[in-house]
């Protein structure tokens, strides 16, 4: 804001100048050696004022035209130090762009009395109508309107038109009729420039997510606030979406439901240039639970590590089937795995079916997934009942032996061979049942101490009744007391055959 005089050369003025500021550049402005670019865009009424307060010739134009439209160039004079009667100017244009068409009146002078066209430049000169409408003489006002067709795309006015003193004077007739110079100052108003490419701006990717957890209606996605703008400035953007049901919406949804959905965005600006964008928005039939899962006492020797399929269950019954790494220890990558849709869900249970018991946890949701508490899963389930009794142990002493994969039967330790150690995961905690969530394990079936020859054959586990090692038709308690003093049956490798296998593995 503070004083400036006798402004020489070429400076801009536009709307992040204070209205104060606008004042002081332009009352300090030199005629003939002030070359002022004005852009009007945004600008306030009063800085517009500002801009012409002082006694200058200015053009204007607020149009925005496609090629072939006509451009209408306003020539104003505004803040003049006495009245006038009459005008006389030059406008340079860029034959590039415009193409001539006529001068005419202003709506103040509005006689046209003489024009002149050199191909870039119009010289015109025009009149009050004496003693009919608008025949006051006048500090400021219109005084001609010089008609052009677009020969590129413009919006607003533009510096491809100007005042030029060169080889030409301008200036007015006051009311006495004496002409004197205007108070002019070289001026480009640009609101009009040569359009550039309709650009849309923050189109997001193509999405495709899981459905939120904890709710059923889909999955949040924030709106990008897409824009769409040229040289003219901001042009208006049209959005549609079409739902997986077919239906339609122009709002944002507070959640895209679970499907396919198309998001377009269209803009168009006033010389008809369209600027599309369409991305597909997808949200799967899941939700995702971050899960942590370690199999205890694990080590499964010089292996890298193993896969192992795990059931991950949830309390509405539903459940899944997924595949987790795990390190040589038994410590399984951090996952995320695919779940039903559901809300209100209790719990979620995950186990190992060909060895564990099943551990279970509450089912918070953090952000858009269930992130529940680490897993621990303990071996000795071989039958998938979710109980560690008679029945696994028969089934350990028919797979004992080498020649295992970490996903075989009764290796609970996941090394190569089925042995002692694997043995220790049914006696320590032999009549366990695992935890439940949802059902689908033992459905209330009770642990068993004991079970009849007879009864394994009729359940078609005939081959379990090797584990009846004193021979009384029965597998109970007796013989597993006996398999831990070393009998064996007939045919089997011996403790140390087998533990030295696996010590070589480790």
């Amino acid at each position: 804001n503070d004083p400036v005089a006798g402004i020489n050369g070429t400076f801009t003025v536009d709307s992040s100048l204070s209205t104060a500021q606008i004042v002081a550049l332009m009352s300090n402005t030199v005629a003939g050696q002030s070359q002022v670019t004005i852009n009007t865009n945004g600008m306030s009424a009063a800085q517009q004022q500002a801009v012409y307060s002082t006694g200058i010739l200015v053009v204007k134009s607020q149009q925005t035209v496609k090629v072939g439209d006509t451009v209408t160039i306003s020539v104003d004079v505004s803040g003049l130090p006495t009245t006038a009667v009459g005008l006389q100017a030059s406008l340079n244009y860029d034959p590039s762009k415009l193409a001539f068409v006529q001068a005419i009146g202003g709506d103040d002078m509005p006689s046209m009395l003489y024009s002149t066209n050199t191909g870039s430049a119009v010289r015109f000169a025009t009149g009050i109508a004496i003693g009919g409408s608008g025949s006051l003489p006048i500090f400021a006002g219109n005084l001609a309107k010089i008609e052009f067709t677009a020969l590129v795309p413009l919006c607003g006015v533009t510096d491809c038109v100007s005042l030029t003193t060169s080889g030409f004077t301008n200036r007015i007739a006051s009311s006495g009729a004496v002409s004197q110079p205007v108070p002019f100052v070289g001026t480009n108003l640009v609101n009009v420039t040569a359009l550039n490419a309709l650009q849309l701006a923050n189109v997001t990717s193509d999405i495709d997510v899981a459905a939120d957890a904890g709710v059923t209606t889909g999955a949040f996605q924030a709106n990008p606030v897409v824009t769409a703008s040229n040289s003219c400035g901001s042009v208006p953007v049209v959005l549609t979406i079409t739902l997986p049901g077919g239906g339609t919406t122009n709002s944002w949804p507070a959640m895209f439901p679970v499907g396919t959905s198309i998001v377009t965005w269209r803009a168009e600006d006033a010389a008809q240039n369209v600027a599309i964008a369409t991305k597909t928005y997808i949200v799967r039939d899941y939700q995702l639970a971050t899960l942590d899962v370690t199999f205890s006492g694990v080590n499964s020797g010089n292996n890298a590590g193993f896969s192992q399929d795990v059931r991950v269950r949830v309390s509405d019954g539903r459940f899944v089937n997924r595949t987790l790494a795990f390190s040589r220890f038994g410590v399984g990558t951090v996952s995320d795995v695919q779940v039903p849709v559901g809300t209100g869900y209790t719990c979620i249970s995950v186990k190992d079916a060909a060895h564990t018991l099943a551990a279970v946890n509450t089912l918070p949701v953090v952000g858009t997934k269930y992130v529940p508490s680490a897993f621990v899963l303990g071996g000795g389930d071989a039958n998938d009942d979710n109980i560690r009794d008679i029945l696994d142990y028969g089934a350990f002493v028919f797979d004992y032996g080498g020649g295992k994969t970490a996903a075989s039967r009764s290796n609970y330790n996941r090394d190569t061979v089925v042995g002692t150690q694997d043995f220790t995961f049914i006696s320590s905690g032999f009549l366990e049942v695992g935890a439940e969530c949802g059902g689908g394990y033992a459905d209330g079936n009770q642990a068993r101490e004991r079970v009849s020859v007879r009864d394994l054959r009729r359940a078609g586990l005939g081959e379990l009744a090797i584990a009846d090692l004193n021979g009384d038709g029965w597998v109970d308690t007796k013989d597993v007391t006996l398999w831990m003093q070393g009998r064996r049956p007939a045919g089997y490798p011996t403790d140390e055959v087998i533990d030295a296998a696996a010590r070589a593995e480790n």
